[in-house]
């Protein structure tokens, strides 16, 4: 697959953090932006919601609700990890 460069500009800070957590995850930046892009082509969308604080918090309560449904065994597992096979 022909590869090209790009170019953006990030906060500095958020660059580093995001290094050492794609470096605890085990890979690089360029290939954790590709699997993110694949992403987006394959689903036609950004592969997370965006949103204000307000609307965070009511999520962290969501986010409780499902942590409850595993722990208590009726949560639905999806496997995901073809998301992120190359084509």
């Amino acid at each position: 697959m022909r590869t090209v460069p790009v170019t953006f500009r990030m906060d500095a800070e958020l660059r580093k953090a995001m290094d050492r957590t794609l470096e605890e995850i085990g890979i690089p930046f360029s290939a954790a932006i590709s699997a993110f892009s694949r992403v987006v082509v394959r689903t036609g969308r950004i592969p997370f919601e965006l949103m204000t604080d307000d609307a965070a918090e009511f999520d962290q309560d969501e986010l409780l609700r499902r942590a409850e449904s595993i722990n208590n065994g009726t949560a639905v597992l999806i496997d995901m990890t073809k998301e992120f096979e190359d084509d």
